[in-house]
């Protein structure tokens, strides 16, 4: 079952600390801006960055459109990477997985 959330346990046992999806998608949407190289592309009515909480695991899809005469596999991933640790840094959750689609060339 998906859920909206992540529970984690604060360091000081204090209570918990709860981080939703939107936090997440922020995180990932500003990870695809910092690379030059990559578009996140504009659809009505699709969103670019999809988030599911699944037994408080974490996966993330991206969609992309990348820069005509640049080396995809390079740039994604650099990309998956700058994503996975910019999470990890931000929220201390490690995601289980980090998939990114081509949708396109920006030429």
């Amino acid at each position: 079952m998906s859920t909206e959330f992540i529970k984690i346990q604060s360091k000081e046992q204090l209570g918990e600390i709860t981080l939703t999806k939107t936090a997440f998608e922020l995180i990932t949407l500003h990870s695809i801006e910092e690379e030059k190289s990559v578009v996140v592309p504009q659809q009505l009515l699709a969103r670019p960055v999809v988030v599911k909480i699944n037994n408080n695991q974490l996966s993330i899809t991206c969609d992309v459109q990348v820069k005509h005469g640049k080396n995809v596999n390079k740039i994604l991933s650099s990309l998956q990477e700058r994503i996975f640790n910019n999470i990890v840094m931000m929220t201390e959750v490690k995601p289980t997985s980090v998939d990114i689609k081509v949708t396109g060339f920006v030429f």
